[in-house]
Parts: C-alpha cells; structure tokens; sequence
C-alpha cells in the first residue's frame, strides 16, 4: 500500500475534488526536495503539517498524552510557487516523471484554494 501525500485545505471548498493519488509524491520525495532546492523554491515537504485530529488519526491510542502542536496553513499562492516549479521540470528526470501526475493533481487544487482564498498544508495517509 505504502504511503501517499495530498493536499489538506483549512475549509472545503463546495463543488471541488480535491483528491490525488499521491503515492509517487511520497516516493519521490527526496528527488522533489533537491529539485526544489536547484530551482530556488521551497521544498514540498516544507509544507508539510498535521491537524489534532490528523495526527490522532495517525497515532491511535499513541496520542494520549501527547502535545500536538497546532496545525500550520499556508497560502496557496505559496505552494503554487513550488507546484509550478517541479511541474514545470517533471520531465527532467524518471523519478519526477513519475510525480508529475500527483504535481499536476497539487497544482489544480492548489490553483482552486487560490480562487477561493483557502489556505492548506501537504498531510500524509498510511
């Protein structure tokens, strides 16, 4: 099964799919991160962040007790700096490639968070 990365928006957005796969973006992470360091952008996982409920959702009952910090939310206009970036150099190499639809899925629900002012954060499901 493996795990699969995706976009969290901070409110839903009537009508709008937010849903991607995002296995390959999990796996290519590390050839994401040094692509987004080559081009000048900030790194993908940077964006990453965890709700109460998410992380409660990932701990079970390793949650008790623990202090989960708040969430972060980001702008869109942010993540699509970077979206747009390795989108735009998904063909460079075979594990980008691989990503590219996941990048594209990112882009067009980061591109929606934009229109209606929603900010987000990258999450993870097992």
């Amino acid at each position: 099964m493996g795990a699969a990365l995706y976009i969290a928006l901070e409110k839903k957005i009537a009508g709008i799919d937010t849903m991607i796969d995002g296995k390959m973006l999990s796996r290519a992470e590390g050839p994401l991160e040094a692509t987004a360091k080559r081009l000048g952008v900030r790194p993908l996982m940077e964006f990453f962040s965890v709700s109460a409920d998410e992380a409660s959702d990932l701990l079970g009952e390793d949650a008790a007790g623990v202090e989960i910090p708040a969430a972060q939310w980001f702008s869109a206009e942010e993540g699509l700096k970077t979206v747009d970036a390795l989108v735009g150099d998904a063909d460079a190499s075979p594990e980008l490639r691989a990503a590219k639809d996941d990048l594209l899925g990112c882009q067009r629900v980061l591109r929606e968070a934009q229109k209606h002012g929603v900010r987000w954060h990258l999450a993870i499901d097992f």
